[in-house]
């Protein structure tokens, strides 16, 4: 008998998991997120009943549970409509309230629903990811039902104090209130990505014990990996192609990367600029690229699937990840995958991962800029170096993991913990 996963999840239109949610409740190829969609997946496959429940505001989607992929068992649960036009409101703003507004109504609205589903399913343990939602510890203190936390990183370790008996100013504190409460109430244990944000050293600054805390890179999805987007055939050959790949919002650098090319085409004419990823800041990003006058040279390709992404990388020479956040993404591990060299940041965010020299180039992160084209001109002229990084980083390849085994390990970790908080 398959033992039993109940998810919490909140993604709301416009903001918070989207690409997830359109997966779910409207049958869209997933985008965004595989974490999620993998853990869900692959649960399945390694033997349990995978139950999600999902707010919904929407009138025309009816609050019924229903099948996905015919193994995923979907609760949506419906919220006030009303509060639509708070959510786009502070949508507009961008204001650091969405998180709060979003825990507190999934809570209010939602506590009864997911008591009564609780009751009905006993599910093994109760999976929570995100941090605007703080609904899984309530029940997991009036259900007594294991609880799990599922984090996505952090943006908050530069914020804090470690070294003083505050942890976090008060504003901090405010402004990230979904955040610290999750992570003062951790249930039984705390599955943290390593995406470089730290949140290993957050969690332990938060006095969260060790042994409650599985601090883990992601894993990549290998299956299908045959297709890809023919980037090459986009430009004349013989072209030194560098690729970048990531969500088109403001923190994720590719302006960096292009604010960098017009020195470069100085010393490599034949460089050519392919950006892989959608969102808001695209058309910002294409007329920046009209204004530096390097347009000719630059292709902006849109969304490529996780199962395309490997291939499509591989026809590339480069890859640069100049984010101002961290630069440990999924994108990266796809781009170790693929054997290409990398330009990076120091930024402490590949710690452990990338040796500077030997399989990339970590520039210093407040130089980028003047850095960034001598660099791309270095790897294209000096074979012999590039060569070197190459074979650098296919030794790398080693270090990653698929998404079953991934979360295979994730699952068996659960398991010792719960049988070990029984004994």
């Amino acid at each position: 008998m398959r033992k039993k996963i109940l998810v919490l999840a909140a993604p709301f239109p416009r903001y918070n998991l989207t690409g997830f949610r359109d997966w779910l409740l409207e049958g869209k190829s997933p985008s965004g997120m595989p974490a999620i969609v993998s853990f869900l997946r692959e649960s399945y496959k390694l033997g349990h009943e995978v139950h999600i429940t999902l707010p919904v505001f929407e009138r025309n989607i009816k609050c019924k549970s229903f099948v996905h992929e015919d193994h995923l068992i979907v609760h949506p649960y419906r919220l006030p409509s009303f509060f639509l036009l708070i959510i786009y409101i502070l949508l507009r703003k961008g204001s650091f309230l969405l998180d709060h507004f979003f825990a507190l109504i999934t809570l209010i609205y939602s506590f009864g629903f997911h008591k009564r589903l609780l009751s009905r399913l006993h599910p093994h343990f109760i999976y929570q990811m995100g941090f605007n939602i703080v609904l899984g510890y309530f029940l997991h203190k009036s259900s007594e039902r294991p609880l799990i936390n599922r984090y996505f990183g952090t943006h908050i370790w530069k914020r804090l104090k470690p070294s003083s008996n505050k942890k976090i100013s008060l504003w901090q504190g405010f402004r990230n209130f979904p955040e610290i409460f999750n992570y003062s109430h951790y249930g039984n244990l705390v599955v943290m990505v390593n995406d470089g944000t730290r949140g290993d050293k957050v969690l332990e600054v938060f006095g969260v014990p060790e042994g409650k805390i599985l601090f883990l890179l992601n894993g990549l999805d290998l299956e299908d990996n045959e297709s890809c987007l023919d980037i090459r055939s986009m430009f004349p050959p013989d072209v030194f192609l560098v690729v970048a790949m990531a969500r088109l919002v403001s923190w994720k650098g590719i302006d960096r990367i292009l604010r960098a090319l017009p020195e470069a085409f100085e010393y490599v004419p034949e460089l050519k600029l392919v950006v892989i990823g959608d969102g808001r800041q695209r058309k910002m990003l294409e007329s920046l690229a009209e204004t530096l006058g390097v347009s000719s040279a630059v292709r902006f390709v849109g969304h490529v699937s996780h199962t395309k992404a490997v291939n499509t990388l591989k026809q590339a020479d480069l890859f640069i990840s100049v984010q101002y956040l961290s630069n440990l993404s999924n994108c990266l591990l796809e781009a170790i995958l693929a054997g290409l060299p990398i330009i990076s940041l120091a930024d402490g965010s590949l710690d452990g991962l990338l040796e500077d020299g030997e399989d990339s180039v970590l520039l210093d992160p407040h130089n980028v800029e003047r850095e960034l084209p001598q660099t791309i001109k270095k790897l294209a002229r000096n074979k012999t170096f590039y060569r070197h990084l190459r074979r650098g980083i296919k030794k790398k390849r080693e270090e990653i993991w698929t998404w079953h085994d991934r979360i295979s390990f994730e699952l068996r970790t659960i398991e010792r913990i719960i049988s070990k908080g029984k004994q």
